[in-house]
Formats: C-alpha cells, sequence, structure tokens
C-alpha cells in the first residue's frame, strides 16, 4: 500500500553533543507546523572493485556513510509574545531551535515607549533603550527599521521613518536572528529530528541547516523554506512520549496592505517605500553549508560549517527607471527593508544596512504593468559592530 503522504509529524530538539539523541523517549521534542516535508535518507554503497576471473561474479559491496535531508516550509506569522512597550518578545521555541541550527544567534527584545517630542525620524528618544540591541530590528508606527546605535534613553535606527513619533508611541522590540561568526563559522548549535508517518519513526541526528524567504506573489501567503543536513539516522520505535498537539497555529501573514494602512508589506530602498507585485519577491541568505569530515567522527563527520554566502533580496517592483538605473550606474548602497505585516504580533521583517543593486535593471512584465526586476546584495555594513543582514519577527 502507498504511503499516506499527508499523514506525517516532524520534531525538533537542539543537541547537546553532536549526532547523539538529545531525549530517548522523545518528551522533550517541540513538533513543528512543517508543510511538505520531505525527508531523503542516504547510504550509498562502498563497492570493492576486486579484480575477478569472470564475468557477473563482482565482490558484495559495504554500505557506507550515512547522511541525506529534512526539508520543509513553515509559514511566515508573528512572535507567541509581541514586543510592545515594557513587554519581552518571545518567539516558538521550535522555531527558536531551527534558527539556532541554521547557524543563526537569535535575541530577543524588550518593547519601549517614545518618550517627549524630541525624536526625529532616525533618533529616537525612549522610556528605556535597555531591551534593545544594535543590529537588531524595531518597529514604530508600523514601519520596520534597523537599530544602529544605542545610547540610555535614546535609539538610533535606518532607513529614516516617514514622519517623527510622537510622545507615547510603542517601539516594538522583535525577535531578530543574525548569522552568527563563531570559529570556523560553524553553526552554533545543531539539532535533530523524529520523523513519523503512516506509523514509521525515524530519528534523525547532528543536522544543520540553512534558510531563505521563498517567492511570493502579492496578496499570497509567504512562506520560509529549511534544509537540513543529516549527519546520521535510524529506524527507531522508542519515542514513545513525544508531543501529540500541533503547536499554536497563529493566522499567517499576507503580501498585501489592510485598509488603513500607511505602510503594510513593501520594500523600503532608502527611507523610499515601494509597492512589490511579482513572484520574484523574496530574500535567500544563500549560505553554503559544509561537512567538517574526521576519521573521529559519528559517520565520518564532526560537524558542520559555513563556507559561503551570498545574501540577496530579489525584488520587483514597479518601474522607476532613473532611480535604479542611477543608483547601479553610480553603485550605490541603500539600507534595503523587505517588510511584511505591520501590526504587533503580526509582522516580519528583513533588512540590511548596505545593500547594492547587482545588475542593470530589467524589464519586468507584472500583469501587463511595467515592473523592474532587482537583485541586491547584501555589502558590508558602514557602521561597525552590525551583521550583514538582521531578520526579524514582531
Amino acid at each position: 500500500m502507498a504511503k499516506l503522504t499527508k499523514i506525517g509529524s516532524l520534531w525538533v530538539m537542539p543537541e547537546s553533543t553532536f549526532s547523539t539523541d538529545p531525549d530517548t523517549d522523545g518528551s522533550s521534542f517541540l513538533m513543528v507546523p512543517a508543510e511538505g516535508i520531505a525527508v531523503t535518507l542516504t547510504k550509498p554503497p562502498i563497492e570493492r572493485e576486486v579484480m575477478r576471473p569472470g564475468l557477473g561474479q563482482s565482490i558484495s559491496s559495504t554500505p557506507g556513510q550515512k547522511g541525506g535531508t529534512v526539508a520543509f516550509k513553515i509559514p511566515l506569522t508573528g512572535l507567541a509574545t509581541a514586543g510592545a512597550s515594557g513587554v519581552a518578545a518571545v518567539i516558538d521555541p521550535w522555531l527558536d531551535a531551527l534558527l539556532d541550527a541554521c547557524g543563526y544567534s537569535v535575541v530577543a527584545g524588550t518593547g519601549t515607549a517614545v518618550t517627549g517630542s524630541g525624536s526625529s525620524t532616525t533618533s529616537i528618544d525612549v522610556t528605556s533603550s535597555a531591551g534593545f540591541t544594535t543590529g537588531t530590528l524595531c518597529m514604530i508606527n508600523g514601519q520596520v527599521r534597523l537599530i544602529t546605535a544605542k545610547a540610555a534613553g535614546n535609539i538610533t535606527i535606518t532607513p529614516a521613518l516617514s514622519a517623527a513619533p510622537a510622545a507615547a508611541d510603542v517601539v516594538y522590540a522583535s525577535v531578530s536572528a543574525a548569522v552568527t561568526s563563531t570559529t570556523n563559522y560553524e553553526p552554533a548549535a545543531t539539532c535533530a529530528f523524529v520523523w513519523k508517518h503512516d506509523g514509521d519513526e525515524v530519528t534523525i541526528l547532528g543536522c544543520a541547516g540553512t534558510l531563505k524567504v521563498e517567492p511570493y506573489d502579492a496578496g499570497a501567503r509567504p512562506t520560509l523554506s529549511l534544509e537540513f543536513q543529516i549527519n546520521s539516522w535510524a529506524n527507531t520505535t522508542n519515542k514513545s512520549a513525544l508531543p501529540t498537539s500541533l503547536p499554536t497555529l497563529r493566522s499567517p501573514l499576507l503580501a498585501k496592505r489592510n485598509a488603513g494602512d500607511t505602510t503594510g508589506s513593501a520594500l523600503w530602498w532608502g527611507s523610499t517605500a515601494t509597492p512589490l507585485a511579482s513572484s520574484k519577491t523574496g530574500f535567500d541568505p544563500a549560505l553554503t553549508l559544509s561537512p567538517k569530515p574526521s576519521v573521529e567522527g559519528i559517520e565520518g563527520r564532526i560537524g558542520w560549517a559555513i563556507t559561503a554566502e551570498n545574501a540577496m533580496f530579489d525584488v520587483t517592483p514597479y518601474s522607476a527607471q532613473t532611480t535604479y538605473s542611477d543608483d547601479y550606474e553610480a553603485a550605490t548602497n541603500r539600507t534595503a527593508v523587505l517588510q511584511l505585516g505591520n501590526a504587533s504580533g503580526a509582522a516580519f521583517g528583513i533588512a540590511a544596512q548596505q545593500t547594492q543593486i547587482m545588475d542593470l535593471p530589467s524589464e519586468a512584465d507584472v500583469g501587463g504593468i511595467r515592473g523592474s526586476s532587482l537583485k541586491l546584495k547584501a555589502r558590508a555594513p558602514s557602521t561597525a559592530g552590525l551583521t550583514g543582514f538582521a531578520i526579524g519577527w514582531f
């Protein structure tokens, strides 16, 4: 009988020791609200090319190194607890575990409020800046911004807001993720998965992954796709205490503005908000994950390392030929912010302080309307201490 491919569940848990089952009965694993789960398990044969006296007399092979991939998508949603004034932002723990195993450092902030009337569009006076970290994201009056500096009672943001905020306006904190720069650029943690489908159970160990925002259309439901490399796996029957209920499924974000919105879902190129339309809209950090081979490692590996990157926004705004062409010709760097949603508990953003248009903008057909196809590559920040890009949930 064929497998019922829609009947399956995936759980995740951080590993304390590489490629070692962190919880035998599965009670501490976290269920992932994953879509389109594709688990590929490999163990290729190692042939023995012994010279033989005739045809059809080859020597039996030996099963080799285990490996494979775990790939799936998750919908983009807001936080479990929004970082309102005086409130610590909280991300779903299953998502935190996935981000850690993708090599990201996750920072949860605490929100605050604007104090007084002395703020500008880039310098914001706040009740307290203690809950913010330079290089993370915040949201003020529905606009996602990158924090480039902070002092007592003040944060500096980029790009500029469309208007200076007023006293008591909420400055929402995010849970932000940025690529860590540890020794040899290794992910800070690896994770284990349990995959159950139609009664079968597989425990998958020593996993590290990559992620990207899949291309989405206007009005569509954006998703985050993840792919994890596997170090080892085994068919098991011991995960008797796995959680059986799906985690809270909040409403997914949609690539649209709601009635009365002034920002909603847009690309900020510098301080200009630009509507997007095309299915090419997305963001890919393009991290290359490579194994660390060792004869002392389980399955011949002792971990994973990030060995290359090519972080890129792929966006199609409506045509502004002179602006984009001039920026390309002048090799202009601008801050880019790709934003989805603008309400607390229902927003997501990606920001890079310095990005550059990579090719002379080409013409794009947006339902018969002229658009511009742009690839914006994240460049080295001009402010010390910032990462190349940051991803944030609100």
